[in-house]
């Protein structure tokens, strides 16, 4: 499937979704990272090293010694080269075709035998889109071909991150990475049904007892209704031993717990 080029962002957006239902339709084993590294080769050609637009057109000429002479050129000059081409070509041809225009013969005329250079450079099939023909003369609508040196890179930035997206997504390790871990209750290393004392300390490390404390401080039995429910036992005599009435020596909170809340990086 030859993947089109676009020359405005926002008409490459509408038809993505299209165009990748239709690649993926022929290509079933193929992802839409590879979709999109088949986008990047296409638009790729128009970005530089240094990731900006191309500005330069590649070309050549043959000298009478058959040394062949590579040279760029600006997108002005391009246009006047291609005039050129087109009427050396036609000088040989004759006239242009009826119910044809000189812009009907764009790849025909770019030949050795034709003007003074040949055109190698990748884009120049996508070039023919931004030129206006009367005859054998030759406009560069400019508007134009600037708008599409914009959106040539807003297409070629969009393809980039996604690319970045779609590696994090479908790669093993990004799958692995982004699994979330079955969530395993901590236990203090006290015996069974022991560790409300660690559940209070670590209440109180977070600051949500100085919460409960401020809105039950007019109704104690609702508070302690709400540590039971959150530490799954009685907690009143361990609140009782950081607030109230020291309890006996086991149902204390201790700096120990609040020591063990630290070491287990829970504080």
């Amino acid at each position: 499937m030859d993947l089109p080029i676009y020359y405005t962002f926002s008409e490459f957006k509408e038809n993505y979704p299209t165009d990748f239902n239709k690649w993926k339709s022929l290509y079933k084993e193929g992802s839409e990272l590879d979709f999109v590294k088949e986008l990047i080769s296409l638009y790729e050609i128009f970005v530089d090293e240094k990731g900006n637009y191309k500005d330069r057109i590649s070309l050549y000429s043959i000298n009478p010694y058959d040394h062949r002479l590579n040279i760029e050129m600006s997108i002005e000059d391009y246009a006047e080269n291609m005039e050129e081409k087109i009427k050396d070509y036609f000088s040989f041809e004759g006239e242009i075709p009826k119910g044809s225009t000189a812009m009907d013969f764009w790849e025909e005329c770019n030949e050795e035998d034709h003007g003074s250079f040949v055109i190698d450079d990748p884009r120049h099939k996508y070039f023919k889109y931004f030129f206006i023909s009367e005859g054998f003369t030759f406009a560069l609508d400019h508007i134009q071909y600037r708008n599409f040196t914009y959106s040539v890179m807003k297409i070629y930035e969009f393809l980039q991150n996604k690319t970045k997206i779609l590696k994090r997504v479908e790669t093993p390790e990004a799958k692995k990475a982004t699994e979330i871990p079955e969530f395993v209750p901590y236990q203090a290393e006290v015996g069974k049904g022991k560790n409300i004392p660690y559940k209070l300390a670590l209440l109180r490390e977070l600051g949500i007892m100085d919460t409960l404390n401020a809105k039950y401080d007019n109704n104690q039995e609702q508070l302690y209704r709400i540590l039971e429910y959150l530490t799954g036992g009685d907690a009143k005599k361990y609140y009782l031993s950081m607030y109230g009435d020291n309890y006996n020596g086991n149902d204390r909170v201790t700096s120990y717990h609040t020591a063990d809340l630290r070491k287990k990086g829970l504080i």
